[in-house]
């Protein structure tokens, strides 16, 4: 029978393209997916109704695309910091796969998992998957992290990206008694956002699971990304892939988006739409460049970097506020944002 490997879900809702679950699968053919609903995330003042309700289809999407694959995705509820370990030991596995997050409170809460698992014997392995160049690979000539975009874009854009990884298949699942040890250690039904406390009656702009984000990147791809420079700057216009909740919660990989970037340019037919290409393409730079500074200075997680806009001198108007909130400030573009 093959070691029990399991796979912990983060920023990674997928099966595809998710390097981490490809070396779990190129070790054991017995990979299990885990995640956590963790409280410390879901009561986060950032965190809304939409949000959430995208995450649960995305979670319950994932959990039919490991059906597929032949194996299953668990879902436990609580403290990951004891719930990954104590399911992991309930179930005798061998290890623990994961990818790296930049956030302060993901790195600390994952040097805690390391460490209980560790004290249970079982190894835990963590890669680089969110981003086509983790933030030890762009260093300036110095050695030093970059804290200016141009210089990073620079040396980021001349790094050979990587092909996607290869998807989960032929995987194998829990056996009963296993199931039963699962249950037994926190194991639950996928609740739904209602469950959670969220209620979001609208609809999504970006419709949950990687089939539906992969729709997404092709049509884009195919028509409004060889526009994309002038286009974007209309926001009454569908010139933009509306792939960030996508991209947020890994339901596409970053390989992926750029790899269908480069079949893109190989089938443009001017110079502009080349050059709406790389526009887009810079696009997904400067996504990595906030995730290199947040992961080089984890401070900004608390304020700005910038030592001069730290005290920056707000007009804490209550009534300005909720305008804001209800997108009736008198300033249009500002009123739609908040609409949409």
């Amino acid at each position: 029978m093959p070691d029990l490997i399991l796979f912990w879900h983060r920023r990674d809702l997928r099966i595809s393209d998710n390097v981490g679950l490809a070396a779990a699968r190129e070790q054991s053919q017995k990979v299990v997916g885990v995640f956590c609903l963790d409280r410390a995330l879901l009561e986060r003042d950032d965190v809304a109704p939409a949000r959430v309700t995208y995450l649960v289809g995305s979670l319950q999407s994932l959990q039919q695309r490991y059906a597929q694959a032949g194996s299953e995705l668990l879902i436990v509820q609580g403290d990951p910091k004891q719930a990954v370990p104590h399911l992991a030991t309930a179930l005798d596995a061998k290890a623990v796969f994961w990818n790296w997050d930049v956030e302060p409170y993901s790195q600390e809460r994952d040097r805690a998992v390391i460490q209980a698992l560790h004290q249970s014997s079982i190894e835990a392995k963590t890669f680089w998957d969110q981003l086509l160049h983790s933030p030890e690979e762009i260093k300036s000539g110095s050695g030093e992290p970059y804290t200016v975009y141009s210089p990073f874009w620079r040396n980021w854009s001349s790094k050979p990206k990587a092909d996607p990884a290869i998807d989960l298949v032929n995987a194998e699942g829990l056996t009963d008694p296993e199931s039963e040890q699962a249950k037994q250690a926190g194991a639950i039904a996928l609740p739904t956002a209602q469950d959670l406390g969220f209620v979001w009656g609208n609809s999504l702009l970006l419709q949950p699971g990687e089939q539906s984000a992969q729709t997404r990147l092709e049509e884009f791809c195919q028509a409004a990304i060889q526009d994309y420079q002038e286009e974007r700057n209309f926001p009454a216009h569908p010139g933009t892939s509306m792939l960030s909740a996508a991209l947020k919660f890994g339901v596409i990989g970053v390989r992926t988006v750029w790899a269908a970037t480069v079949d893109a340019i190989a089938q443009s037919r001017s110079d502009e739409a080349r050059a709406s290409i790389q526009t887009w393409r810079q696009e997904i730079a400067w996504r990595e460049f906030y995730q290199d500074v947040m992961y080089h200075f984890p401070k900004l997680a608390e304020g700005a970097y910038r030592k001069v806009l730290k005290n920056f001198p707000w007009e804490n108007n209550a009534d300005y506020f909720q305008a804001w909130c209800e997108g009736k400030t008198g300033y249009p573009i500002v009123d739609a944002a908040m609409r949409q």
